[in-house]
C-alpha cells in the first residue's frame, strides 16, 4: 500500500477487525488499495462494504469509479456499465462518469446508447465554455484537455491537436480559440509544439496558467469525443477515421 508504514497497516487491520462492516475503515482500505495496481482487484470487498452504507460523498464517487475499473479488469463490462449508470445520477457534475459509461457501452456494442452518453458529455462541456465566455466578457476559448497527456506524449500531442483543428475547420464544433496549458517541464517535444503554434495558443508560464485555470477553467474541452455530421458522437479512435474521410 502506498506511503503506508507497517505500523499504519497494522492499525488499519486492527480497526478492521474491530469493525469489519464500518464505513470509514472499509472506505480507507478500499481507496488505499485502489491506488496500487497490484492490489486493485483485492479492493472490491472493501469498496462494496463502504458503498453499502449509502453515503454519497466525494469519497464514494472515487469508490464507484474504482469499482467500475475493477469490473473492467475482471472482464465484466456489463457490470462496469451498471456501476457508471448508477454513478452518473448521484454525481451529475462528474463528467468523467458520462464518458466512462459511453466507453463501456461502445465496448458492449451498444453504439446508439454510447453515442447518446458521449453527446450528453460534450454538449455540456461546449455549453460550459460558451457560458464561461459570457460570464467573463471575453472571446470563446477551448482549453484542450487532458492537457497533461497532450503535453507529455508525442503521439497524443500530434493526434489530439490535429483532430481538434480539423473538426473545428469542418464546422463541427464552435470556432473558439484553442488554448493548451503547457508547463515547460512537461512538454515532450518543443519542436512539435512549435508546429502547432500558429493554430493553438500555448500558455507555459506558471502565473498565466494559474490565471487561465482560475478564470477560464470552465472552458475545458475533452479532445477525445466528437459529433459527426450524421449525428453520431464517437471516441476519437473511431471519429478520426470518419473525419479524415469528410
Amino acid at each position: 500500500m502506498p506511503d503506508v508504514t507497517f505500523a499504519e497497516q497494522a492499525r488499519l487491520l486492527d480497526e478492521y477487525r474491530q469493525d469489519p462492516k464500518g464505513l470509514e475503515i472499509n472506505r480507507r482500505i478500499g481507496l488505499i488499495m485502489m491506488s496500487v495496481r497490484k492490489t486493485q482487484l483485492d479492493a472490491e470487498p472493501y469498496i462494496r462494504r463502504a458503498l453499502a452504507h449509502g453515503v454519497w460523498d466525494d469519497d464514494a464517487a472515487r469508490l464507484l469509479d474504482g469499482l467500475g475499473h475493477i469490473h473492467l479488469l475482471k472482464g465484466e463490462p456489463e457490470k462496469a456499465a451498471e456501476v457508471y449508470a448508477l454513478a452518473h445520477p448521484h454525481y451529475p457534475a462528474v463528467i468523467d462518469f458520462v464518458f466512462r459509461l459511453g466507453d463501456v457501452l461502445f465496448r458492449l456494442g451498444r453504439y446508439e446508447e454510447s453515442s447518446t452518453a458521449y453527446r450528453a458529455g460534450i454538449d455540456r462541456l461546449y455549453g460550459n465554455a460558451r457560458d464561461n465566455a459570457r460570464e467573463v466578457g471575453a472571446p470563446l476559448v477551448h482549453l484542450l484537455s487532458p492537457a497533461t497527456v497532450i503535453c507529455r506524449y508525442f503521439g497524443e500531442m500530434a493526434a489530439k491537436i490535429d483532430l481538434y483543428l480539423k473538426v473545428r475547420e469542418l464546422g463541427l464544433i464552435d470556432r473558439a480559440e484553442p488554448m493548451l496549458l503547457a508547463p515547460a517541464e512537461e512538454i515532450v517535444n518543443q519542436s512539435l509544439l512549435d508546429c502547432w503554434g500558429p493554430h493553438v495558443r500555448v500558455v507555459s508560464d506558471s502565473a498565466s496558467i494559474d490565471e487561465m485555470r482560475a478564470t477560464r477553467g470552465a472552458s475545458m474541452i475533452f479532445c477525445d469525443y466528437y459529433t459527426l455530421p450524421d449525428g453520431r458522437t464517437l471516441h476519437r479512435d473511431v471519429a478520426h477515421r470518419a473525419v479524415q474521410g469528410i
